[in-house]
């Protein structure tokens, strides 16, 4: 009788290990799979702290339309690579605020993040996600008043 008793517990025993680990699976899939959708853009717009990471260029306004803007990329190469961006659907923000597309002219400096894959034209064309307005031209590119004239 004792004989039937100890394979019951032990029966029992692997019966128990087994529901953990299943539900120890179970959890890990859908926990992978939460992740996975905040990655893919649901979530990660939300903050400008977590927006970084979608590709993104420096870039200097050349042209606007109304749902496309021509920029020029700011690197330090000697290639400047154009960019045509679609801008239908983008959100634009000034110092952690949101402003309208109209408040954007030609030879404003901008970061975009641009979502999918870039077209092989020229200009190379791509979809923006994001765009942070950083200032005009000559207000980007001062020096500062410890770097004024002598």
């Amino acid at each position: 009788m004792e004989k039937k008793n100890k394979k019951r517990i032990i029966l029992i025993g692997h019966i128990c290990f087994i529901a953990l680990c299943v539900t120890g699976v179970a959890l890990l899939f859908i926990r992978t799979r939460q992740c996975g959708e905040e990655r893919n853009g649901i979530y990660w717009i939300q903050t400008p702290e977590e927006a970084f990471l979608y590709p993104s260029i420096c870039a200097q306004i050349t042209r606007i339309d109304t749902n496309t803007i021509d920029v020029l990329e700011l690197n330090t190469g000697e290639y400047r690579n154009l960019y045509r961006v679609n801008i239908k659907d983008t959100k634009f923000l000034w110092r952690h605020e949101l402003i309208q597309k109209e408040d954007l002219k030609e030879g404003d400096i901008v970061f975009i993040q641009y979502g999918g894959s870039v077209k092989e034209s020229y200009p190379a064309k791509i979809k923006a996600e994001l765009v942070y307005y950083l200032g005009d031209k000559e207000n980007f590119f001062k020096t500062g008043e410890t770097g004024g004239e002598e």
